[in-house]
């Protein structure tokens, strides 16, 4: 399994920010495998500046269209996207609340979970 490795001047867990020489690990899908210092983590960690907010991306911006899991095909460009929102959103509102609740248990979950 490949693992991409990164650090930047601070890391948040969801509960906490962690020490400078934290070091986030992920597998090629971007999922957090592990946290470990930056002594273990080899010589190919990509250094950021800012802060590193593993699942605060998907707890964001998409907890809006969560009832659109995968109804639109992936890696179709900008356009087709916003094309399938437009026309494939109408959903019940309780269908839109339930799925919105259900991704940000998940989302919240994974963050605390590091």
């Amino acid at each position: 399994m490949q693992f991409y490795t990164f650090q930047a001047d601070q890391i948040f867990t969801g509960k906490e920010m962690l020490p400078t020489t934290a070091v986030l690990i992920c597998n090629k899908q971007g999922i957090v495998y592990d946290i470990i210092d930056e002594s273990d983590a080899g010589d190919e960690i990509q250094k950021f500046k800012g802060v590193i907010t593993p699942g605060f991306i998907n707890c964001h911006c998409h907890l809006e269209l969560s009832h659109m899991k995968g109804l639109i095909p992936e890696k179709t460009g900008l356009i087709d996207f916003v094309f399938s929102v437009v026309t494939q959103r109408h959903f019940v509102e309780e269908e839109i609340l339930q799925a919105i609740s259900i991704a940000r248990k998940r989302c919240c979950k994974m963050a605390l979970s590091l």
